[in-house]
């Protein structure tokens, strides 16, 4: 900046100059004639000489600067050359070099954890026992960081890595060495086909353009001592169609079923609920079949081999079939029905009957473990629109109290339950509400609406004794079109030493509590809002009881 000032200055000047001979001459003539001029000449003079001193001071100034610019220029090529020495280590130093590293560490880190979360989930998935080992590799890591700084250079040799990895790759193996160990103990499960057809109200709801769920388990296709169920293989045998006019050039109809992604598995008297999906989940288990109309030819949809266990891309080996076992899905979920055709140039592709078949495995309960199963389902008896009765499975959690308590410690529950108890230890009493809503008691029956063996058993308690594994349900029809105050506590009862308080439920109502009637404070009694029972477990001391509407 100060040079360039210089020259602007510098520039100015020499705009000025005039030529020097010229202007000696036109002086001297002028001193010559007028002594006041000669004065003013002699002032000019003077400033002449401050000037050409100035000018030499600014070219003394000019070359100053000259040589601190040049000065400057060979202490930044010195600083460029010291930064290309000091590269190498200046990313140990650098900020930003350091958080990349160490997100890098971190990812890699968090991949190795990730692959073992999946090992020990496969585990659980298919053993039915929770993964007692720590997903923890720190260590792991701590002895490589070790091994890596003994080295001079602070890299790891190829030999260094491929011994981490085995000792990586053992852990995973001694997940895999424990299943190995079970089924080299253990009897191997079981496979066999179930073959059904869809119902009349099923198919007509895929004509409609609609789908429809359907859970085979608590539709009965399995025997109760058939536990830890999973599908194999689900295809479709036939189909018959209904063609509304011509077919087409190109004319097909696919039929899909699709696994809601939710698995539940009974053993040994535990249920486990496992989650195949997550947000970023693009293909579900997918089955069916394609149907072309036009060659009579039905070929299956399955699940690609390619992308049925995250597994594939952690292990390896010629048993690749295998794998599968770490994916199979179980027969206890809800499976959703859908329909698609393609008919260029013709009519809808209507279903006429549709049969399917089901491989699934297996575990045979062991005999010597003597547990028996209590499942209890809830179903409504309805007229149809021609006075027809309609027998449904419902949603409706009516309190339900057991007389004993099962091997997992429960001895109530809402709506439809399993619970699992020792045979040959005497009755059990079920205790159902006489009303739900709107809805009263109306008796026990089968899982297919048939009476119980010496029935038909109309009131709300029945003993039960679990020599055999036992389906019951609890049937519930509307009530008569009369008034019911849903505030009315009814009469007490005792069933295995507990006090069981009865009321119609109903949304917004709930039950209360207090020591003494006229004094303390009502409390809300945990989990009765909208509920139409509560157990009270062996009071001790006298307690009050009412029902309040919660009001908005």
């Amino acid at each position: 900046g100060l040079s360039a000032g210089v020259e602007d200055m510098s520039a100015f000047i020499k705009e000025r100059e005039a030529p020097s001979e010229e202007m000696l001459a036109e002086l001297e003539r002028l001193k010559s004639r007028s002594p006041e001029y000669k004065a003013l000449m002699e002032e000019v003079e003077d400033l002449m000489r401050q000037n050409r001193e100035f000018a030499d001071e600014a070219v003394a100034t000019m070359q100053q600067i000259g040589s601190l610019s040049e000065f400057m220029t060979h202490a930044l090529l010195a600083i460029d050359a010291l930064g290309r020495d000091i590269a190498p280590a200046a990313t140990v130093l650098d900020e930003r070099a350091t958080a990349y590293l160490q997100d890098l560490e971190r990812r890699a880190y968090d991949r190795l954890v990730k692959y073992h979360y999946y090992l020990a989930k496969a585990y659980e998935y298919r053993m039915l026992r929770p993964y007692t080992e720590p997903l923890d590799l720190e260590g792991l890591i701590q002895k490589f960081q070790e091994i890596a700084d003994l080295n001079s250079n602070h890299e790891v040799t190829p030999d260094q890595f491929a011994t981490f990895l085995s000792v990586y790759e053992d852990k995973l193996s001694a997940v895999a060495e424990t299943i190995f160990d079970h089924y080299n103990a253990n009897r191997p499960d079981l496979s066999v086909p179930v073959r059904f057809n869809l119902l009349p109200a099923e198919i007509a709801a895929l004509n409609e353009g609609r789908s429809f769920t359907l859970n085979l388990r608590d539709a009965g296709f399995f025997q109760p001592q058939e536990e830890n169920v999973r599908i194999v293989d689900l295809r479709v045998s036939s189909i018959e169609i209904e063609p509304e006019g011509t077919l087409g050039r190109t004319a097909f109809l696919d039929l899909n079923i699709e696994h809601a992604g939710v698995s539940r598995l009974k053993k040994d008297g535990k249920i486990h609920l496992f989650r195949h999906y997550n947000q970023d989940t693009e293909n579900p288990f997918v089955w069916g079949g394609r149907y072309d109309a036009i060659d009579d030819q039905l070929d299956p949809i399955r699940p690609s081999d390619a992308s049925d266990s995250l597994l594939r891309s952690l292990l390896s080996g010629p048993a690749v079939s295998d794998m599968l076992l770490y994916s199979r899905p179980s027969a206890w979920a809800d499976l959703e029905f859908s329909r698609t055709y393609v008919n260029s140039g013709g009519g809808p592709i209507r279903l006429k009957s549709v049969r399917l078949e089901m491989v699934y495995d297996f575990s045979p309960r062991s005999t010597g473990s003597g547990l028996r199963d209590l499942e209890l389902l809830v179903q409504t008896l309805s007229e149809g629109p021609g006075g027809e009765p309609v027998i449904e499975d419902s949603s409706f959690m009516p309190y339900m109290q057991l007389g004993a308590t099962d091997v997992n410690g429960r001895r109530d529950a809402r709506g439809a339950f399993i619970r699992v108890f020792q045979s040959g230890g005497g009755p059990i009493e079920i205790v159902a509400p006489e009303t739900y809503g709107q809805w009263e008691f109306d008796r026990w029956t089968d899982r297919f609406g048939g009476d119980l063996p010496g029935g038909p058993f109309t009131g709300t308690l029945l003993p039960i004794s679990l020599s055999n594994d036992t389906v019951l349900v609890a049937r519930y029809r509307p009530l008569e079109p009369t008034v019911i105050d849903p505030l009315l506590l009814r009469q007490a009862t005792v069933v295995g030493g507990s006090l069981i308080l009865e009321w119609a439920g109903e949304p917004g109502i709930r039950l209360q509590t207090r020591a003494a009637l006229d004094a303390g404070e009502w409390t809300d009694v945990p989990g009765t809002a909208g509920a139409s029972g509560f157990s009270v477990p062996g009071p001790s001391n006298s307690a009050f009881f009412r029902l309040v509407r919660q009001t908005p």
